[in-house]
């Protein structure tokens, strides 16, 4: 008998959906940051969140959130008129309600219920302080807070008085302010020593992290939970803001002209952990290749470099919609390069931070082949990574290896085969001899049973830098395993097939969301006039939305998501193969073939024989 896809032993047919532990859907979130303080290191802002109900039990919502402090948290219901509308239409009286009064519930104040369990990981008085005793304590630590378990460090409890409008499934609006002092790591401030205005010192501020941590910053749902997002950053009138998103119109000045408001807006579903942000004196290089109004950004007196190093950025794009069969995902693409950068290259939705290091005049040919490398494969992970999302971080190898497959792909059209083989080779040198000298690399530790490192696999948070950065590797040698398995034009078919799903299921939402965006959640200031004082505190945030963002359905949801289950029956519906045998070996599994060889010349028989013996490994901790 065939059991569901999830199990990895079913034949072609309708996916079963992932039962999800969150009893409510997240269809629109609002950033808003009203204040940002280079000298302090201060951010200041809040977060709106449009809540749908799947389930009439829903009791309390769990956000992540670490490094922030919370000043308030605000519920109010998303729209008085929809509850009227639907109890009308239906021709049925609600039995908790007739009139507008009592449908909708007065905004209410609730008690702020933080608590960050990683502050303090071992008790005090604890006494076996081992290594080992950390890892179990923070392995139960971080699960404490898994927004896939429906946990997170910041409770939200429904008062009675939301009782009936949550039994009725309409929706409702969590408003969480927040700030931001001196954080230690997903925010980062370049402030560089001298005199001068801030603009004239090149200040800049960025945000990088690794994957699952943009509650490092603000408050949100941690995970794989997409929905639309308008993003507003107000910044000092000599600085630029970059976020996520089609910058809406002009920025919005004070009255007094020392601050404007930058307004963007993310018609694409993405979680949070897609959303990014960087603000600073930055020279604005519109691209003239691209037609969607992609713009690049630098710090002061780089103009020239960034002309030059951007420029292959067209090709790249054309290059991945012409084997895609697909169009770029996002309205448009951001290349954002700062300096003390976390990594070479962060990607976002349609924005891409990158290292200041990356930067280079065409008399430098070694320092252009390597950015090439490294922005092909940020471009790669706007289509699989910010787009076609992870479902869970067991199967952010499907990402992380469609990303560098594509991104292979190109650098064997432009350096040639042989520069593509001697990368193959280098990565599977990386990865061998790191699961020979150290333990083994499971891409879908879903199914694991037996523990093979020191730290558990089953969430970003756990695994080590170093295992990371093999992680990433030997994903793209597993997808292109599959490559010499399928054939490169079955794979590409595949790959088409995932981006068409993805995009008929965003296209669901768009028309609706298009249209009302300009009056939906917070697009005006976020409920303020342009000449309101910035202030934490501020008793006026927005109370009614004239328009309620559509709440994603299970189908679409899991077109946009994309899980081992979900790319093993693609696969299987455009090839007609199982690759069930193979995704159980490579990536539910560790290890690597491993052979021993000698020869022998037969002087009687005048032949070389030779000899291979495969040595099976067992991991142990």
């Amino acid at each position: 008998m065939n059991e569901p896809w999830n199990l990895f032993n079913t034949s072609p047919g309708s996916p079963t959906q992932p039962i999800s532990k969150r009893q409510y859907r997240l269809a629109h979130q609002t950033l808003c940051i009203t204040h940002i303080d280079f000298e302090q290191r201060l951010v200041v802002g809040f977060t709106q969140l449009v809540i749908w109900p799947i389930t009439s039990t829903l009791r309390r919502i769990h956000i992540n959130c670490r490094q922030c402090r919370i000043h308030r948290i605000l519920l109010e219901a998303a729209d008085n008129e929809s509850a009227e509308f639907e109890s009308d239409r239906k021709g049925r009286t609600s039995g908790w309600g007739i009139s507008k009064t009592k449908l909708t519930p007065s905004p209410t104040d609730l008690p702020i219920l933080y608590t960050d369990p990683t502050l303090e990981i071992c008790e005090r008085d604890i006494k076996l302080r081992t290594l080992d005793s950390f890892e179990r304590r923070y392995t139960s630590v971080v699960t404490s807070t898994d927004p896939d378990e429906d946990a997170g460090e910041v409770t939200v409890r429904l008062p009675s008085d939301f009782w009936p409008l949550i039994s009725q499934k309409f929706p409702f609006i969590i408003t969480i302010e927040f700030s931001l002092n001196k954080p230690k790591s997903g925010f980062y401030f370049v402030v560089p020593d001298g005199e001068g205005s801030l603009s004239e010192r090149g200040v800049h501020a960025f945000t990088a992290f690794t994957p699952n941590c943009s509650r490092l910053w603000f408050p949100c749902i941690d995970c794989s939970e997409p929905c639309t997002w308008k993003i507003e950053v107000t910044v000092f009138e000599d600085l630029v803001a970059v976020a996520p998103g089609e910058l809406i119109d002009a920025p919005y000045y004070t009255e007094d002209l020392t601050h404007k408001t930058y307004h963007f807006y993310v018609s694409q579903p993405v979680p949070a952990p897609c959303i990014g942000l960087a603000v600073g004196a930055f020279e604005i290089f519109p691209d003239p290749r691209l037609s969607n109004g992609a713009t690049h950004f630098c710090p002061n007196g780089l103009l020239t470099l960034l002309q030059y190093t951007i420029s292959p950025l067209s090709e790249m794009i054309e290059y991945y919609e012409s084997i895609l069969a697909s169009q770029y995902p996002f309205s448009t693409i951001k290349c954002v390069f700062v300096d003390c950068a976390f990594s070479k290259f962060q990607s976002f939705a349609s924005l891409i931070i990158l290292s200041l290091d990356l930067l280079h005049s065409p008399r430098v040919i070694d320092q252009a082949i390597e950015t090439r490398k490294v922005l092909s494969l940020a471009v790669a992970h706007q289509f699989f990574g910010c787009f076609l999302i992870m479902e869970t971080w067991c199967d952010a190898w499907l990402t992380y290896g469609l990303a560098g497959y594509l991104s292979g792909l190109y650098q064997k059209r432009v350096f040639g085969n042989n520069e593509y083989r001697k990368i193959v080779l280098d990565e599977m040198h990386f990865v061998t001899e790191f699961e020979n000298m150290r333990y083994g690399i499971v891409l879908d530790p879903s199914k694991l049973t037996s523990k093979l490192t020191y730290f558990d696999l089953s969430s970003s948070h756990l695994i080590s830098p170093d295992y990371l950065s093999a992680y990433k590797k030997k994903s793209h040698l597993v997808i292109r395993m599959l490559e010499l398995r399928l054939g490169q034009p079955v794979l590409l078919q595949v790959l088409n097939k995932l981006l068409v799903l993805a995009r008929l299921s965003t296209k669901s939402i768009l028309s609706s969301t298009d249209q009302n965006h300009s009056r939906s959640v917070g697009l005006n200031g976020c409920g303020r006039n342009e000449g309101d004082s910035v202030s934490v505190t501020s008793n006026t945030l927005p109370q009614q939305n004239p328009t309620v963002p559509p709440c994603m359905s299970d189908e679409h949801r899991a077109n946009i998501l994309l899980s081992t289950a979900s790319f093993r029956r693609i696969i299987s519906m455009v090839t007609g193969q199982d690759i069930r045998n193979f995704l159980n070996q490579w990536a539910c599994h560790a290890g690597h073939v491993r052979i021993f060889a000698k020869f022998h010349f037969n002087r009687k028989r005048n032949v070389v024989e030779l000899e291979l013996k495969q040595v099976i490994i067992f991991y142990k901790v």
